[in-house]
């Protein structure tokens, strides 16, 4: 019974924080997931969606195979405290990050993305992108071993390494005169 009502406290929780403000807004955003199952595990502060993942909010969408939400340490002191103090729907989570692996493809703010792992940071609306990332802007694609997209801000950042960035960017031809 102790598990059934710590995984709805981390489920109204998770529903509570999908529902936080961003930092640079304020405002509510919604995050919807559907995936084919879904496992909550309070030992490791963790929920594992697999199976045709998919996550929809206002400024992207993700799909992969599996997601993981890790919440943030302060989320275990919460949990031990709402064994006996919790109400339903408080919000009893933080997420620290959100990380979808295996054929991952993310849309943002036009920009489409393909990788093998994508880690989101909501407080910093930072998503990294690894595993042979590429990031298409209508005809024009860069690649690079990471590649930044700062939601906030509607600005990217690719970085070489091992394998270094490559660029193809299209422009109109001069008329001729």
């Amino acid at each position: 019974m102790k598990s059934i009502l710590c995984f709805l406290i981390c489920f109204f929780g998770v529903a509570a924080q999908c529902y936080a403000a961003t930092p640079a807004s304020k405002q509510q955003v919604a995050t919807t997931i559907t995936s084919d199952s879904m496992n909550y595990d309070p030992g490791t502060r963790q929920v594992v969606f697999k199976g045709n993942v998919h996550v929809v909010r206002e400024d992207f969408q993700i799909w992969s195979e599996k997601l993981i939400i890790y919440f943030s340490e302060e989320v275990q002191k919460k949990q031990s405290q709402a064994k006996t103090t919790a109400a339903p729907g408080q919000n009893l989570s933080d997420v620290e990050k959100i990380v979808a692996l295996q054929k991952v493809r993310i849309v943002s703010q036009g920009k489409k993305g393909f990788c093998e792992k994508t880690t989101y940071w909501q407080k910093d609306g930072l998503m990294q992108m690894e595993g042979n990332p590429r990031l298409e802007d209508g005809d024009n694609q860069i690649q690079g071993e990471i590649i930044k997209l700062y939601t906030q801000d509607n600005r990217s950042e690719v970085l070489g390494g091992k394998k270094r960035v490559h660029a193809i960017f299209y422009s109109r031809p001069d008329k001729v005169k």
